[in-house]
């Protein structure tokens, strides 16, 4: 039904839209009659030359922008970050309000594209009977080519307008959570604010206040809720009310409001076409205003000083950093338990938050430390947990979490929600499948263990990915030593330890891992471990090892765009022939098993000192008959290319996406066919 109601909404856009794009063509069709065509049909032709000149240009203007972006070398961007960091600290209120007037001169820009593209339709509309001239002439020609195009062009643009405002349109959200909202009404009646607030529960880590035309809206995760006492919940409103009092919540819903309407009235890759500036001020806005947010929220914090609630706040703070990474934690076992039952149960929500208490508790020691050691970043959005804690205690801080129950009933609430607008909605074979693949995932991993890891390396390899993606931490950590006993640069494994050792054991023996990984700078890992690296050396307080990874900023971010350069592949590409005789007959071993498989080509992509080989599985049908086999086979392959040294990229296209004659299926790029 749901299906039946979305084609049937398209179809009538479909329909709005045709009519729209021809209403002021049609009315320029009737007033036509009455008006000399011979005057009016050469101003509508320059005008068109002129729309056609806008298009064009826009078009050119924005890939020099894209390419000014993509060419830009991680020494300059890096300046152009420090810069805009020294400038943006300079005068913080009118930065912000220089980041909103940017976004509202596109704004105005694409409203007087509209307008123009209005005119236009009218005025090809008045120039209609050029059709009954015998001998066209070239404005004529100019003429019926760029009516096409506009019509064309206005009927998808309103399409996808009306399609976005489908998508943007907000509906009204009855409060659902009697206890928190009263809870956080009466702080708020404290605060002489009689506004009507709105309570949206969202399953976070996190708050959050945003203000609309009449009313303040406060998103509230459910980890606070659960894990914080009262005073610490109080405490953390308090911050969002200061926010609302420095009307910073004024400033980001403008912006957000001019964002939104570009969104709407710019939908897909418009803007190219129409703003092609955009392209620069997003990424200018987006450095801009993450560096304005750090002074904001030491504003607010300041606000703090003379409540009362230092203590509270400042066990927050150290509360709120070890449950962000808990909560970083993937919980597959959750998703399994709710597979088998439908819906959330009571026992599932328990065993959800439990989880991540056992997580906390197991490293709350760290996260204490943290909060006496945090170096400060680079360029950070809030103050971080040691400034806070020095900035509010005044006594010793206790990490301890004592579970509060006082929400539990609006906690529930929130997951019967998800239970009513997202799980019942879902097809049984979706649950079916996961079960199935997960049950498969167990019994591969408790075979593993049976024959104390010893199977074959590429098996070993497979689980190891499968362990990690799954969140079974502990079992992907011992695979991955496994391999690295006789793989010891393998960047894949080197990577799964590094990550699970830095965020989820945070131990220091995640360094090595992390440091062979972007040693080998052909890794597509590296931009990763580096990234991980660097957050482990600023939460650890590791000053030297942040301050030298600093030096390589520039390097890491030149390097990173070779790698994604070699790692995508596109059709016109040109491939060197790939000529390592053991891995083709090994790739081709695994692959003659799988029917499906009709051809094989391996080529190498090359920028400076990055390459990767890209090997290509020709499949038959575009519909596999058994997706299961072929998933088998490719994961196989898989598992063996990342076992090798070199740097693998493996892409299934079904063989009618590509012509037979085409440069990647023939030889010698080509080295197997069925």
């Amino acid at each position: 039904m749901k299906n039946v109601k979305n084609i049937t909404f398209a179809i009538l856009m479909s329909i709005g839209a045709l009519l729209l794009s021809a209403l002021l063509f049609i009315l320029g069709i009737i007033l036509a009659n009455n008006i000399d065509i011979e005057k009016i049909y050469i101003i509508t032709s320059i005008v068109n030359i002129l729309f056609l000149v806008f298009i064009i240009t826009n078009s050119i203007r924005s890939k020099h922008y894209e390419k000014e972006i993509r060419n830009m070398k991680g020494q300059e961007l890096e300046s152009s970050i420090l810069g805009a960091k020294e400038e943006a600290l300079k005068n913080i209120d009118e930065n912000y309000h220089k980041i909103i007037n940017s976004y509202k001169i596109a704004f105005i820009e694409s409203i007087i594209f509209y307008i123009f593209l209005a005119a236009i339709l009218f005025l090809n509309g008045l120039s209609v009977n050029v059709y009954k001239s015998e001998d066209m002439d070239f404005f004529g020609v100019i003429y019926f080519v760029t009516m096409i195009f506009i019509l064309g062009a206005s009927y998808s643009i309103i399409l996808q307008l009306l399609l976005n405002m489908k998508k943007s349109s907000k509906k009204k959200n009855e409060n659902k959570y009697p206890l928190t909202y009263g809870f956080i009404k009466s702080i708020f009646a404290e605060e002489g604010i009689e506004k009507e607030i709105e309570v949206n529960l969202i399953d976070d880590v996190n708050v959050g206040i945003n203000e609309e035309k009449d009313k303040i809206v406060i998103s509230i995760g459910t980890f606070i809720l659960k894990f914080f006492t009262k005073e610490e919940i109080k405490a953390i409103i308090y911050h969002e009310i200061a926010h609302y009092k420095h009307e910073d919540t004024k400033l980001t819903n403008q912006k957000n409001r001019y964002i939104n309407l570009l969104n709407s009235l710019l939908p897909g890759n418009m803007y190219t076409l129409v703003c092609p500036r955009l392209t620069l001020i997003s990424m200018e806005n987006t450095i801009l205003e993450q560096i304005i947010t750090i002074a904001y929220e030491t504003k607010a914090d300041d606000e703090l000083l003379e409540r009362g609630v230092g203590d509270a706040y400042a066990s927050s703070a150290v509360k709120l950093f070890g449950l962000s990474y808990a909560y970083r934690m993937p919980r597959y076992d959750i998703e399994y338990e709710i597979a088998k039952e439908h819906k959330w149960t009571d026992k599932i929500i328990d065993q959800y938050f439990n989880g991540y208490l056992e997580q906390y508790n197991k490293h709350k020691d760290f996260y204490l430390f943290s909060s006496e050691n945090h170096l400060e970043e680079r360029i950070p959005t809030h103050p971080n947990v040691k400034q806070r804690v020095q900035k509010f205690k005044t006594k010793e801080v206790n990490p301890d979490i004592i579970v509060s129950n006082e929400f539990n009933s609006d906690i529930k609430e929130l997951y019967n929600k998800v239970n009513e607008t997202q799980l019942k909605n879902e097809k049984v074979e979706a649950f079916n499948s996961f079960i199935k693949s997960y049950d498969d995932y167990t019994r591969r991993k408790e075979e593993a263990i049976k024959k104390n890891y010893e199977i074959p390396s590429d098996e070993l390899q497979s689980i190891m990915d499968e362990a990690y993606s799954y969140g079974d931490t502990e079992f992907s950590k011992e695979c991955a030593y496994k391999v690295l006993d006789n793989y010891k640069d393998n960047s894949r494994a080197n990577i799964i330890l590094g990550i699970i050792l830095a965020f989820y054991d945070f131990d220091d023996k995640c360094i090595p891992h992390l440091q062979s990984v972007i040693k080998d700078k052909n890794s597509q890992f590296v931009t990763t471990a580096f990234d991980t690296l660097g957050e482990f050396a600023t939460i650890s307080g590791k000053e030297e090892l942040r301050d030298e990874l600093r030096t390589q900023v520039a390097s890491t971010y030149d390097n990173d765009k070779n790698l994604n350069f070699v790692f995508n592949l596109n059709i016109n590409d040109k491939l060197e022939p790939f000529t390592n005789q053991e891995v083709i007959n090994n790739i081709i071993e695994i692959a003659k098993e799988e029917s499906e498989i009709e051809e094989i080509s391996i080529g190498t992509k090359r920028k400076d000192d990055s390459y990767c080989h890209h090997v290509l599985l020709f499949i038959k049908h575009r519909k596999v008959k058994n997706e299961e086999s072929l998933n088998k086979a490719r994961e196989k392959i898989w598992a063996y290319l990342d076992l090798q040294e070199a740097q693998y990229n493996l892409i299934v296209i079904p063989c009618g996406n590509l012509s037979p004659t085409h440069k990647f299926r023939r030889k010698p790029l080509r080295v197997y066919k069925r």
